[in-house]
């Protein structure tokens, strides 16, 4: 064995002691750091490795060509909720959720934004043929997390229409974490929306602790006493 390379083992060894003491350090005086460390890694890497399967697989699509110059008449706005591997509730499965991005992408169909969207519904902005809008309501973990190595296979674009009561709680896996939606904004591919904040909750709507649905009912408004007007709701 040659100096060198013992040389170079050594270095190596030091560098592992170190990154191992620095990471005990860490997890001694800064515990939630680490905490589910090794999950989200591999949530990451699970994405990836998606990615590039879908990647391979979208590289072999047939693409339809668009007419230039002819403009949309009108816009398919898609709303998904969660992706499942298998169905579950409102989610659809990852499977499907693939095969219609897949057909949309063969199709010739490209995303746009809410903005563009918006633009367009009030004459101010042409779009071409096939545009589609993609959106996912509730701000579901699982729209991001099996969703986006799928668009970004594609190069397609989405926008998330999130429950904002639960985007800062660490204690409901179930929804999108706030790093998560810091790593979706500075990606391009997604825009985040509020899709209200406590809408999706029974609401007191009396005095003698009834429950209701906000969008359907007057509200009880405790501090006062009282329901609210017409006019309030």
């Amino acid at each position: 064995m040659s100096r060198a390379f013992k040389i170079t083992l050594e270095i190596m060894g030091v560098m592992v002691a170190l990154s191992v003491f620095a990471l005990l350090l860490v997890k001694y005086y800064q515990p939630d750091t680490v905490r589910g460390y090794p999950e989200k890694i591999g949530k990451v890497v699970d994405m990836e490795l998606a990615y590039r399967k879908h990647r391979t697989e979208a590289s072999g699509l047939e693409i339809s060509s668009r007419a230039d110059g002819v403009t949309a008449e009108s816009v398919p706005v898609l709303v998904y909720h969660g992706i499942s591997a298998t169905p579950r509730k409102n989610d659809i499965t990852t499977a499907t959720f693939k095969e219609q991005m897949f057909a949309l992408r063969s199709a010739g169909y490209t995303t746009i934004t809410l903005d563009e969207f918006l633009e367009f519904t009030v004459g101010r902005k042409s779009l071409p043929e096939k545009s589609v809008l993609i959106t996912f309501d509730d701000g579901i973990e699982s729209s991001y997390l099996l969703g986006d190595p799928v668009l970004r296979a594609l190069d397609y674009n989405a926008l998330v229409f999130m429950i904002t009561r639960h985007l800062l709680r660490d204690d409901l896996a179930y929804y999108l974490s706030k790093p998560q939606v810091e790593e979706m904004l500075e990606s391009g591919r997604w825009e985040i929306q509020p899709h209200a904040r406590d809408a999706h909750d029974l609401q007191l709507i009396d005095g003698d602790g009834g429950l209701g649905h906000f969008f359907s009912d007057l509200l009880w408004l405790e501090d006062e006493g009282r329901k609210e007007t017409e006019e309030e709701f």
